[in-house]
């Protein structure tokens, strides 16, 4: 019996003013950290330069190194004014830290609930059924989902950055797909 292929596909997602934003990388594009750049520039600041300043935007981002070469971290401190959380900035976020972005708890595990619901037959099925679920999201539950991580940082610090996932029944917010 021959295994199922495996679908994949690379791409970036952010939170802006209630919405999932997503860019999918060309599947015979290595991500390095030019083309990351590259992806900052011509995708994402244009989506969120009128906002960045107007409601101070933070960019938070993993310690991925791709996305910490020294050319990256000049250009989001240049563009989001030392509001950036991310390895080797003034805010870094910490190598092996439990999940507080509301793209790691939340969106990614509710959008693969959607692909095991509707299950793609290719790369091309599998990017439109991640964007029209992402569309579809209600503006409402994006902003919970992000308003849980200072729930969820809280709980963490209480747990002095351990395990703290089984704490918070105690705090959990009505969001759907929250873990």
């Amino acid at each position: 019996m021959d295994p199922q292929p495996c679908l994949k596909a690379m791409g970036w997602a952010g939170l802006v003013n209630g919405k999932v934003l997503i860019h999918w990388f060309d599947a015979d594009v290595s991500v390095t950290g030019e083309t990351y750049l590259e992806m900052l520039k011509s995708v994402v600041w244009p989506k969120v330069s009128k906002k960045v300043n107007s409601r101070k935007l933070w960019f938070q981002q993993d310690g991925a190194t791709v996305h910490t070469t020294l050319e990256a971290r000049q250009w989001l401190e240049q563009k989001f004014h030392q509001r950036v959380i991310s390895r080797h900035t003034d805010h870094p976020w910490p190598a092996k830290s439990p999940d507080l972005s509301p793209l790691d708890y939340w969106f990614w595990s509710v959008a693969m609930r959607e692909l095991t619901r509707v299950p793609p037959s290719s790369i091309e099925e599998l990017k439109s059924t991640v964007e029209g679920f992402a569309e579809s999201l209600d503006p409402e539950e994006v902003y919970k989902a992000v308003e849980n991580v200072r729930k969820r940082a809280q709980v963490c610090v209480s747990q002095n950055g351990g395990q703290f996932q089984h704490r918070l029944h105690k705090h959990r917010i009505a969001i759907r797909g929250d873990n």
